[in-house]
């Protein structure tokens, strides 16, 4: 996967293309060293479910008038005081021209949501984007997609409803929240960022057997920067600092994605995947592989059953269905690292692609009544 360096940076000196390669560089090492998850960042297991939250160039990728999808997720509800929850919702579409017959554009809009447990920390965002694919030959048997979103994203924090650690250990009240409480009138902090996704995908055909692609994506180009303020105080000192020391802004996200499909029958589809995930103090390296069983040959439905891994952190058991063209999808993370005990998440999803025919116009024919 190769990325054009000249798009990830706002303002590119001139001539500095060695020194936007070693910043390039340098990033991708910062990225791949780390291996804490300190930063809240949304994770769902099925990523197909939602992939124009993880790649924006995935917009309008597919066959077909429309596209919508949902996913809900829950995570360590047995053990949490608060449990992590996330979803998300999409919907796009492909437009029909581009500069040549085998170019078209793509449009979409991306909403996600995510609390963050104890904490009771929040994130949500809307992300419209774009897409341009490029049809490398007249069957589109190979695609190549550059994709951008610009939207933004909010973060909040409810220090009413937060459950600490000191209060796990019998207090009733943790001294650091009931200071925060005291600076504002308001019952939360909140602030909103913009962000800039960009993102590029290969789709190709090797053989009417199986299919193949890969992507990547730079997920908040602009690094915006995180101030958190309580819009009405009785003092005037009302900020709170929520990021780690020594972080100010809103980091980066790297995306990579690559799938294999393979039909090994005409019942029967095979699809190893994987999906790596980086960020400043934060990994996620996905491995997965899936079986999709036709249960009747030229029939509309087919049983979906798989297992994968989040490297150090779960195992995932991967159940679903395809039913005429609406792909259901069902989750199940048993986490092996050590949380303190919290040890599942849950997650259900469902995405459909809508195809419209239109009426073909038939001008009438009369026909002279003396032939």
């Amino acid at each position: 996967m190769v990325f054009n360096y000249t798009i990830i940076y706002d303002k590119p000196q001139p001539n500095s293309m060695k020194r936007i390669i070693l910043q390039f560089t340098f990033i991708m090492a910062f990225c791949l060293s780390s291996s804490y998850m300190f930063s809240q960042s949304i994770h769902f297991t099925n990523n197909d479910i939602l992939p124009t939250y993880f790649n924006p160039a995935q917009t309008g990728a597919y066959a077909g008038t429309y596209r919508a999808g949902l996913i809900i997720r829950d995570q360590w509800r047995p053990s949490a005081n608060l449990p992590y929850t996330s979803g998300g919702l999409f919907i796009d579409s492909p437009i029909v021209f581009g500069l040549s017959k085998q170019h078209w554009v793509g449009v979409g809009a991306t909403l996600f949501y995510d609390r963050a447990g104890d904490v009771s920390q929040t994130w949500s965002g809307f992300y419209p984007g774009v897409s341009y694919h490029i049809g490398l030959d007249k069957k589109f048997k190979n695609v190549v997609t550059l994709g951008v979103q610009y939207g933004f994203a909010k973060r909040g924090y409810d220090p009413l409803n937060a459950f600490t650690e000191f209060m796990g250990l019998g207090g009733t009240n943790d001294p650091d929240l009931e200071r925060i409480k005291g600076k504002s009138l308001t019952e939360s902090y909140s602030t909103a960022t913009s962000h800039l996704n960009i993102g590029l995908l290969y789709k190709g055909n090797i053989d009417k057997y199986s299919k193949f692609e890969i992507g990547g994506s730079f997920m908040n180009v602009l690094n915006s920067e995180l101030k958190f303020l309580a819009p009405t105080s009785t003092s005037q000192d009302t900020s709170i600092t929520l990021a780690p020391a020594g972080i100010s802004a809103e980091n980066g996200r790297l995306n990579f994605h690559t799938k294999y499909r393979r039909a090994s029958s005409r019942r029967m589809i095979w699809e190893p995947s994987a999906y790596l995930s980086f960020m400043p103090e934060a990994s996620n390296i996905n491995i997965q592989l899936r079986n999709e069983y036709l249960l009747k040959k030229g029939g509309d439905i087919s049983l979906i059953s798989g297992l994968g891994m989040r490297v150090g952190d779960a195992v995932q058991l991967l159940l679903g269905a395809n039913y005429k063209g609406y792909l259901v999808s069902f989750a199940y993370d048993h986490t092996i690292a050590d949380h303190g005990g919290y040890d599942a998440a849950y997650e259900l999803g469902v995405v459909k692609i809508f195809t419209v025919n239109k009426k073909p116009k038939v001008n009438p024919i009369i026909y002279c009544p003396r032939l």
